[in-house]
């Protein structure tokens, strides 16, 4: 093995590198700065100042529509497995636990073999109040931390157009 010299490969020509390469492929840097896309929605949301006081708002929205929904009558039907018998065991406890608050309205029945979820009915009975609705909508979207994102990603929006 000492006997035989290795070749070393050649540098490739200039004729053997197609033209429409980026130069930024070769040197690293990021090539044209007026290209560069603007930062997508969720990267907007995290970039927001006032997260805390968005979740406030967003929490007392949702609050509000559980309250504007009504439901009278929640029935849930199926056949529930974890694939583990003790946590499916635990979810059957808990199942009757809950039998207790909702009588007939609750059947659900344990699969210890499998991790399964088969037969599953659920119905949802009540009434919706369209002027709640709309009334928790609109205090969502003037609470002063939604405002002030709103009105970031409008301003943003106008610039790029």
């Amino acid at each position: 093995l000492e006997d035989i010299e290795e070749e070393k490969p050649t540098e490739p020509e200039a004729e053997d590198i197609p033209d429409n390469l980026d130069e930024a492929f070769f040197t690293g840097e990021d090539g044209d700065t007026e290209e560069k896309k603007e930062n997508p929605l969720w990267k907007q949301l995290l970039a927001v100042e006032d997260k805390k006081g968005i979740a406030k708002a967003l929490w007392k929205f949702i609050k509000r529509m559980a309250k504007g929904i009504l439901p009278g009558h929640l029935i849930i039907k199926g056949t529930f497995g974890t694939g583990d018998p003790v946590w499916t065991g635990y979810l059957l406890a808990m199942a009757g636990i809950l039998k207790g608050k909702f009588g007939e309205d609750l059947e659900i029945k344990g699969d210890f073999a499998k991790a399964t979820a088969e037969n599953i009915v659920v119905r949802v009975k009540g009434k919706i109040v369209p002027g709640y609705l709309l009334y928790s909508t609109l205090a969502f979207a003037l609470a002063k931390p939604v405002r002030r994102f709103i009105m970031t990603l409008w301003k943003g929006r106008k610039q790029h157009e």
